[in-house]
């Protein structure tokens, strides 16, 4: 289904592939101070789909897949200023925004603190991949 150039299928590719390039990057970035562009990486995984699964692609799609895959790449910017502001002990953030700090400095973090702030910002990544 195609509306407006978007199709569901370079959609969908799009939003699994911001989720890992964050995941990478975010990983990255705090590990090691860096980061990657996986802007070639995309157009490539996303036309070797495209072309196997359904025969094709056009350029509208590969230009939304890496576009909106690269959009991600400040949601670990702010998963990384969260942690430095967690550690400030005078600080405290919104439920949704982080898990609370008894959790944290107890190391005991349980899934339901850590809901919101992934539906929160999955929907921000989902808004601007949109």
């Amino acid at each position: 289904m195609i509306i407006g150039g978007f199709s569901l299928r370079s959609i969908f590719l799009s939003i699994i592939l911001a989720l890992l390039f964050s995941f990478i990057n975010g990983y990255l970035s705090i590990n090691l101070g860096m980061s990657f562009g996986f802007g070639a990486v995309a157009i490539a995984i996303a036309y070797a789909l495209f072309h196997k699964v359904s025969g094709g692609s056009s350029r509208r799609e590969l230009s939304i897949v890496l576009i909106a895959s690269s959009s991600s790449m400040a949601i670990y910017n702010v998963f990384g200023f969260i942690l430095y502001l967690i550690e400030n002990e005078r600080i405290s953030l919104p439920f949704w925004m982080s898990p609370s700090m008894n959790s944290i400095l107890n190391r005991c973090i349980d899934i339901s603190s850590l809901i919101p702030p992934i539906l929160f910002f999955s929907i921000g990544t989902l808004i601007t991949c949109i």
